[in-house]
């Protein structure tokens, strides 16, 4: 994981990618026999599935997410960066200071109970930020 050293810099504690698909248990068949990615089914507080796979090291935490949806799910189409940050409200407001556009206010994920944001990027593609 690239860490970002300067004092403007969001404090990011964990990293995660979100892969909506139209079938959990086809697409961990793909990932897990075609590209060798172990990961583990999981059912969320919903009952539906998702397959989840998690690395870890002395830079923080990656977490690849196949989620049920479809290819408009996410802002920027069926792929959605996430990252856990530190100081999650002191972000957000230093965020809004600097004038970030934001697609989504506070709210909660589906089946999650974490707190989180979507700002914009240049380009228009949403990123998560979710409280640590």
């Amino acid at each position: 994981m690239v860490s970002i050293h300067h004092e403007n810099a969001v404090n990011i504690v964990s990293a995660g990618v979100n892969v909506y698909v139209s079938d959990v248990l086809r697409a961990h068949r793909w990932y897990s026999d075609v590209l060798g990615l172990k990961m583990e089914i999981t059912p969320d507080e919903q009952s539906s599935r998702y397959c989840e796979s998690r690395s870890a090291d002395d830079q923080g935490l990656v977490v690849f997410r196949l989620l049920p949806g479809s290819a408009t799910r996410g802002l920027s189409g069926n792929v959605q960066l996430a990252f856990s940050v530190a100081q999650f409200d002191k972000t957000v407001a230093e965020l809004r200071a600097i004038g970030a556009t934001f697609a989504r206010e506070r709210s909660l994920e589906q089946g999650c109970v974490l707190s989180c944001v979507t700002v914009l990027d240049p380009d228009g593609n949403g990123v998560v930020l979710y409280e640590k």
